[in-house]
């Protein structure tokens, strides 16, 4: 499909589209938003199963945990908990 005027045209004004009415120019071909009246339900977020804390601190670093973690695994023959 060829554009009616070339954007190398003197006459093309370049619009930007913070002025311009986007959803308008959609419902002139046709397009339409979806209704929504009543709000989604949203989905409840997924409850992880709480491993016990094996760490002595509530400010444990990373590595901290990362180490008591790797002690466990390795004292359980190297399987997960």
């Amino acid at each position: 499909m060829k554009p009616k005027i070339s954007i190398l045209d003197r006459a093309f004004a370049y619009k930007p589209s913070y002025a311009t009415a986007i959803a308008e120019t959609w419902r002139r071909f046709g397009w339409h938003p979806a209704k929504r009246d009543a709000p989604e339900p949203q989905a409840r977020p997924r409850i992880v199963n709480k491993l016990p804390r094996t760490w002595r601190s509530e400010r444990a670093t990373f590595s901290q945990v990362l180490r008591t973690w790797q002690r466990q695994r390795a004292a359980n023959g190297g399987r997960s908990i």
